[in-house]
């Protein structure tokens, strides 16, 4: 059985803050390098009012990426709770933009339309610059959100971006979590379902490696998290898929009554650690997504 006492969580800072969808923000960035080329012609032309206008403008395509965003992350990872969801897209979104407005700064540098230094930017007008380098990031996402929503729906694997394997190892997983959290073991002892779902749990552990062999360095750690709760929790159903009374009482302690119980066992004692060790797994498990 894969150790699992010391385990709180699957919170690394790729659940976190969304690692593996940051190729996101290189694409994201890319067409703002059309500044480099002095294509823009919006440098310049902005006044002071202009730039409030500017914000409530680039509201929209902004909500519109933050949800395409949020919706390419949704396939990429396992969810423990849309909070992190949302954290992940909203944080991608935010370094998009920031890159993007950091490029059509450096454009200002090159073709001397702006001066760099921090005592300029606060005594000349500094938040025209901002304005106007919001204003072209806002139109080179619009084009990045285009390229991207019409590039993504296509069978081709994209370097710095899950692969399609990834995307279909992770939506299998998906199934078989949602297949053990509407399973009936949770209501009534079953030896019969004990062994479905010890055999899906089997099948859970091939996509998991599958996903793993598929994931880069930021996906990996998360997912081997997962996979020791898989491994712990398959030896549990294995346990109790034979009819007997030992299966029974095993199966109560675990998905019935002693769940509260278990939370509360002195964590010195060996056996009640491990007891509740497990009870923590079936429960993230059961609440992953």
């Amino acid at each position: 059985m894969a150790d699992i006492s010391q385990k709180k969580g699957y919170f690394t800072l790729d659940h976190i803050l969304g690692l593996r969808a940051w190729g996101l923000i290189l694409y994201g960035i890319l067409p703002a390098y059309f500044s480099l080329l002095d294509v823009d012609q919006l440098k310049g032309n902005i006044g002071g009012y202009s730039f409030i206008g500017a914000v409530i403008v680039g509201i929209l395509p902004l909500t519109v990426l933050f949800l395409f965003v949020k919706g390419k992350i949704r396939t990429w990872y396992l969810l423990t709770s849309r909070t992190y969801l949302n954290i992940r897209s909203l944080f991608t979104t935010i370094m998009m933009l920031l890159g993007t407005m950091l490029v059509g700064g450096i454009s200002g540098l090159i073709h001397n339309e702006y001066i760099f230094g921090w005592s300029h930017f606060i005594h000349h007008d500094g938040y025209l610059v901002l304005a106007e380098t919001f204003i072209l990031a806002v139109v080179s996402l619009v084009v990045s959100a285009a390229l991207l929503m019409t590039a993504l729906t296509r069978d081709v694997n994209y370097p710095l971006l899950p692969s399609k394997g990834f995307s279909e190892a992770i939506a299998e997983i998906k199934k078989r979590l949602d297949s053990f959290r509407e399973s009936s073991l949770w209501q009534q002892y079953s030896s019969d379902e004990a062994g479905k779902q010890s055999g899906e749990f089997g099948e859970l552990e091939k996509n998991l490696k599958a996903a793993i062999n598929e994931g880069n360095f930021a996906s990996r750690k998360t997912l081997r998290l997962i996979s020791e709760d898989v491994a712990a929790v398959r030896d549990l159903l294995d346990s109790i898929k034979e009819d007997c009374s030992d299966s029974i009482i095993k199966w109560n302690k675990f998905f019935i009554d002693d769940g509260l119980d278990a939370l509360n066992r002195k964590q010195n004692d060996k056996a009640g650690t491990s007891h509740l060790a497990l009870q923590r797994a079936l429960i993230r498990l059961k609440n992953l997504k």
